[in-house]
Order: structure tokens, then C-alpha cells, then sequence
């Protein structure tokens, strides 16, 4: 899921956001809250993997500046 180009991380935890609201309902039907909890993990684990893969960008962007760096 975070590696789709299109993810939006912050609509991802914004929604989250929105699910353990509701999870912490008293009026939630039980039959429902699986079906959040599942949800509600597939969007933690995409945004997992998106921060995975910027703190990986952002790791490859730093040793080129160094390296650029030492060139001089």
C-alpha cells in the first residue's frame, strides 16, 4: 500500500484517526469492528512502508551529499 505512487500518507492517518474514533464507540456493533481493525491495519502498514521507503530515499540523499561533499 505505501509503495503505491498515489498514497497519501496524511489522509492515511487522518483516517485512522477517524476508525479509533469510532472504534472507541459504545454503540459500534461488534460486527463491525473487525471489519475497522482490519482496515484500520492495512492503512497503519502502508504508512509503515511509506516511511520505510522516504526514510530509505532520504538515507541514499544524504551519503550523495557527503559523497559530493568530499569530491570537493
Amino acid at each position: 500500500m505505501g509503495k503505491e505512487k498515489n498514497f497519501d500518507y496524511e489522509k492515511s492517518v487522518k483516517k485512522v484517526e477517524e476508525i479509533l474514533s469510532r472504534l472507541e464507540s459504545p454503540d459500534l456493533p461488534v460486527t463491525s469492528a473487525g471489519a475497522l481493525i482490519n482496515e484500520a491495519m492495512g492503512l497503519i502498514n502502508g504508512c509503515r512502508s511509506y516511511l520505510r521507503d522516504l526514510e530509505g530515499s532520504c538515507m541514499s540523499g544524504f551519503r550523495e551529499v557527503d559523497s559530493l561533499r568530499q569530491d570537493m
